[in-house]
């Protein structure tokens, strides 16, 4: 499981054609409600008011569970577009064979094959 850093379509897509059994969109959630990462992380002294510790939070609930379904849906239609884009039928098809480093490092890091110098079978 990938959990931290996931905050579009295509990281979850490469994280699970990279092995990962499922992600973590929790670090997507908090970056939404406007957490800055500080990791302060206590009630009354979260300089982005999610963690207010009495009175009502910094936003309307109701407005705030529309706005978070719609950002999921988002979320969800640009995993799908990765997928459609790669040719495959699902998330089930996502492995490691779909993927190519863009750069020298990235190749040796993944041990992923380096893009434009894959092997070309010739007719």
């Amino acid at each position: 499981m990938l959990d931290g850093g996931v905050a579009e379509g295509e990281e979850a897509v490469k994280a699970l054609s990279m092995g990962a059994r499922a992600v973590s969109l929790a670090p997507f959630i908090l970056k939404w409600l406007g957490c800055r990462g500080c990791e302060v992380c206590e009630p009354q002294s979260c300089p982005a008011s999610i963690l207010e510790g009495s009175g009502d939070p910094p936003w309307a609930w109701d407005e705030m569970a529309e706005r978070l379904i719609e950002e999921y849906g988002k979320l969800r239609e640009d995993v799908e577009g990765c997928i459609r884009r790669m040719g495959l039928k699902g998330v089930q098809e996502l492995s490691r064979k779909n993927l190519l480093a863009l750069d020298w490092e990235s190749a040796y890091i993944t041990s992923l094959p380096l893009a434009g110098l894959e092997r070309r079978v010739q007719d």
